[in-house]
């Protein structure tokens, strides 16, 4: 992966040997962190739940805590430091497996299986969840 640098030059034009770094701000995996997180973002807001009176999207429930764990993952794949960047990332992660699973637990365990299947927006932020939570993990082992 090529780096994006920017570089310095003095009064008279020339270029100074100094460059710094601008991508990926700490850790390559943050990339993968920051894409994981704008699916989830979109993802927040596709049907979550089709019945035959129509869909439910992600976004009128539990999918609102998803779309503010994205923001929060994009915050965490743009900051230069680490460790919080971990801490982002472990946020993201959470909520994107941990809220859609909640909620097929919850409509299996109060209507069953007959009348409802899994939108495309929870299958989306669930496969977006694994994604971030394996960019986590790079980034904590390489701290």
């Amino acid at each position: 992966m090529r780096l994006l640098t920017a570089s310095a030059s003095d009064l008279s034009g020339r270029r100074l040997t100094t460059q710094r770094r601008i991508w990926p701000p700490a850790h390559p995996a943050q990339l993968r962190l920051l894409l994981a997180s704008v699916v989830v973002i979109l993802g927040s807001f596709l049907p979550w739940v089709v019945t035959g009176f129509g869909t439910y999207r992600g976004i009128a429930g539990p999918g609102l805590w998803t779309f503010y764990a994205g923001v929060f993952g994009i915050a965490g794949a743009l900051i230069p430091m680490r460790r919080l960047a971990v801490l982002h990332g472990a946020a993201l992660t959470l909520a994107a497996l941990f809220l859609p699973l909640w909620q097929v637990q919850r409509l299996v365990t109060r209507i069953g299986f007959e009348g409802w299947t899994p939108g495309f927006g929870l299958g989306v932020v669930v496969l977006a969840g694994l994604v971030g939570g394996s960019a986590t993990l790079s980034i904590w082992r390489d701290r």
